[in-house]
């Protein structure tokens, strides 16, 4: 999958969910793309200032974009940095990542 298919998906239904355990914060990004649910996890510690991306993964049995075989959508997260951009380019998470600091991801 191509840069320009990826940009070209329907990005929808866009929510931040927030987890604290073991002195770790991990947000979650659920979101619909062209109708099928995924997420992006990110994780801070308690030691560090930024968030790291983690990978794109399925929030059902179905996916799409990959031969689901896994919890993490494989086509989908050689392009996490750019799904991940586009969230919180939108309105609805555009102000919440104003300010957060977070370190995007090293695909090869």
């Amino acid at each position: 999958m191509t840069e320009e298919e990826v940009k070209a998906l329907l990005m929808e239904d866009i929510v931040e969910k927030i987890d604290t355990y073991a002195g770790m914060d991990e947000i979650f990004i659920e979101f619909n793309l062209d109708d099928c649910p995924l997420c992006i996890n990110l994780y801070k510690g308690k030691e560090e200032n930024e968030y790291r991306l983690n990978s794109v993964k399925h929030m059902n049995h179905f996916c799409s974009f990959c031969p689901r075989e896994g919890l993490v959508c494989t086509v989908l997260s050689t392009h996490i940095n750019q799904l991940f951009t586009r969230l919180i380019e939108s309105n609805e998470l555009r102000l919440i990542w104003l300010y957060r600091t977070y370190r995007l991801k090293k695909v090869a």
